[in-house]
């Protein structure tokens, strides 16, 4: 064994003994750098270390209400949701939600399909690396790659986090040259164990019509010739009644990987997890639309969408 080789085991073996003194047995950084001999500084770094190298890992587990994710399957179990969670407050709790949902039942060389948003990047960032490996993650639609939370963005993120996971990109050209490549990924789409929504208004600054910049259009315009749309779900439009609204906008420009009637018979398998993320109030009609089209069967919010979506006073409220 070289100098070098001998040199990284003894680190490895002093950052994983500095955890078990810190970690394990709850010692203060001080009473840890006593023990070993060493200075505050270096525990940190060792600490520090053990957690990039995987020694380690932290995970968040935001509060759960347990009675308001059982109203919400009461409630809108009828229409398909058979798993739901109200954790804490905003995206960030959500994220992590659905990150150790995510954690706890996916199995190596599963299918992935991920939505574009900020609650959907929670719940990429909330996910540790060396997770399974061989994941196959999907694009939900061929958003343009300068939006930093577009559906591409996100799957280029989720894959690092994973040992040999592949990046099953849709062609973002309407070429019919392209077209054998665009249903190739439309079919491993339609296979998929988990598909990861996010949702919201179709008002200004929602992701759910602000990606419309990045195609070209202005965002207040196209909600003015299309007023019987609430809300965007998977880049599609929809009504308060959960019915699809046809927009050239977006129907015209994009390719989908999963269109509504995809989702819908993916919701209808007990074995496939697909996963609506909303946080706040203001999100409680698109969510509703979602849930009576269908497109889901697993919601995860928080608690002021939960309450909102069970038309209960907000907290505090009487």
């Amino acid at each position: 064994m070289d100098r070098s080789t001998e040199s990284s085991n003894d680190r490895t073996r002093a950052a994983l003994t500095a955890c078990e003194l810190y970690y394990g047995k709850n010692l203060p950084q001080k009473e840890v750098a006593r023990q070993l001999g060493v200075s505050p500084a270096t525990v940190s770094r060792l600490l520090q270390s053990a957690r990039d190298e995987g020694i380690v890992r932290i995970t968040i587990h935001p509060p759960q209400d347990i009675a308001l994710a059982q109203q919400l399957v009461e409630r809108f179990g009828p229409q398909g949701v058979r798993h739901a969670s109200a954790a804490g407050e905003g995206q960030a709790s959500v994220g992590q939600s659905a990150a150790r949902y995510f954690e706890a039942t996916v199995e190596p060389g599963a299918t992935v399909v991920l939505d574009g948003g900020r609650t959907v990047e929670q719940f990429v960032d909330a996910l540790p690396s060396g997770g399974v490996a061989g994941l196959t993650i999907i694009p939900i639609a061929t958003d343009p790659p300068s939006y930093s939370v577009s559906a591409y963005e996100l799957m280029t993120r989720l894959a690092a986090r994973f040992d040999r996971a592949i990046k099953q990109k849709l062609p973002y050209s309407l070429h019919r040259q392209l077209d054998p490549i665009y249903e190739e990924g439309r079919q491993a789409a339609r296979q998929a164990d988990f598909v990861m929504l996010g949702c919201g208004p179709w008002a200004s600054g929602y992701t759910a019509q602000e990606f419309l910049y990045h195609l070209g259009y202005d965002p207040p315009e196209v909600g003015r010739r299309h007023p019987q749309v609430v809300g965007a779900c998977a880049y599609q439009p929809l009504s308060a009644d959960g019915q699809p609204v046809y927009a050239p906008e977006v129907h015209d420009t994009m390719r989908h990987a999963l269109l509504i009637e995809d989702l819908r018979e993916l919701s209808e398998d007990a074995d496939r997890s697909i996963c609506l993320l909303a946080s706040g109030a203001a999100k409680r009609d698109t969510v509703l639309g979602v849930i009576a089209a269908r497109m889901c069967n697993c919601l995860f919010v928080d608690v002021e969408l939960a309450r909102a979506l069970l038309d209960l006073p907000p907290n505090g409220g009487g």
